[in-house]
């Protein structure tokens, strides 16, 4: 227990209170302190305490410790004990944060997190905190596995040849896409195993970054022709994410609903 100083020995006109006494251990303290401190520059974001350091603020009504959470919450930040930049707090942890979000309503947050959550990798998704509704998690998972449903679809139209109808029809005219490695059987055998791979990294993380790097920073042991036919797989995928872009990330940054 710490006691912090409540004036004894210092003139007063009235009758000196008893102690504040503070419960909270002693590395939250110290960060809390750090916070309110005017002379002290505000320490760097440690997950490991943000949840306690935050209760305090809340506890002890310092608004100024949420308005730092949330310029920070974002930002990679310098890990003292591994001497490494690590990232940023959302990236790390998307539960961790829409439980804070949840817990204090902070709309811009939870948003934040949210958006996150929808396409980070699968892993991501467990949080031993309680206080995130079952409802809200359940509807997460819904919109998912909405969005790896749609990047199924792009999937097939890839897998088949066909593409976007508005501008692949170009691409295929131009290189013979299929007809090309039609005879080939490693070509065969190399889709096949290609369109497995893809389909698990979209459903671990159902974004954009993650199908775009699927397509174009494709593993050698992963890619979907022979060296003979690459170049014809370069140009096609090339078209095809540039027929997708701007749709698909339209509808990755539509407004979210706070809360679920």
């Amino acid at each position: 227990m710490f006691l912090l100083p409540t004036g004894h020995g210092i003139p007063s006109q009235g009758t000196v209170s008893n102690p504040l006494a503070v419960t909270e251990r002693a590395d939250v303290l110290e960060s809390f302190l750090d916070h309110i401190d005017p002379n002290t520059i505000s320490p760097p974001l440690n997950p490991q305490i943000v949840v306690d350091v935050l209760e305090m603020a809340h506890k002890y009504n310092t608004p100024v410790i949420f308005s730092w959470f949330q310029e920070v919450v974002k930002l990679r930040h310098y890990n003292q004990v591994s001497n490494k930049t690590v990232e940023s707090l959302l990236t790390l942890d998307p539960l961790r944060v829409l439980y804070i979000s949840l817990k204090y309503d902070l709309e811009a947050v939870g948003k934040w997190a949210m958006k996150e959550l929808l396409g980070c990798s699968s892993h991501r998704l467990v949080f031993t905190e309680p206080g995130i509704p079952i409802t809200t998690m359940g509807e997460i998972i819904i919109k998912r596995k909405e969005r790896f449903e749609r990047y199924k679809t792009y999937i097939q139209l890839l897998a088949s040849g066909q593409g976007s109808p508005q501008s692949m029809a170009h691409w295929r005219q131009r290189l013979n896409y299929f007809e090309v490695a039609a005879s080939c059987l490693p070509c065969a055998l190399s889709r096949i195993q290609w369109i497995l791979w893809l389909n698990e990294e979209i459903q671990n993380s159902p974004q954009w970054s993650t199908f775009r790097r699927c397509l174009h920073d494709v593993p050698e042991a992963q890619t979907p022709f022979c060296s003979k036919h690459q170049n014809a797989w370069s140009f096609y995928s090339s078209g095809f994410t540039s027929s997708i872009e701007a749709e698909v990330k339209a509808l990755e940054e539509q407004e979210i609903r706070w809360p679920l």
